[in-house]
């Protein structure tokens, strides 16, 4: 298995429907086809929060990480992002939310 953890920290000005920042893993084919993607929203104001996903590596294939703001606007702060292999043992747990 493999962990992907990030802080953030969030300020907002305005959030739209489905808006939010988050840290997105996209799941590509080895031909560069668009499989699944995921991602750690975060929706609303917020202190330094620290998101974990936990996944089980495809066979053929790759991952884009991305630290992303959608349909919202304002100010995300993003610190300590890792790509781990094995599952992590975490302070507090927010889990995934599925795109």
């Amino acid at each position: 298995a493999y962990a992907i953890s990030s802080l953030m920290r969030t300020d907002f000005d305005s959030v739209g429907i489905s808006g939010g920042a988050w840290i997105h893993v996209y799941y590509y084919s080895n031909s560069g086809a668009l499989l699944n993607d995921y991602g750690q929203a975060g929706h609303k104001d917020s202190g330094w929060t620290k998101y974990v996903y936990t996944f089980k590596p495809i066979q053929d294939g790759f991952y884009e990480i991305r630290p992303e703001m959608t349909n919202a606007s304002g100010k995300v702060y993003f610190d300590n992002i890792r790509f781990s292999n094995g599952v992590q043992t975490v302070e507090y747990y927010t889990p995934m939310i599925t795109m």
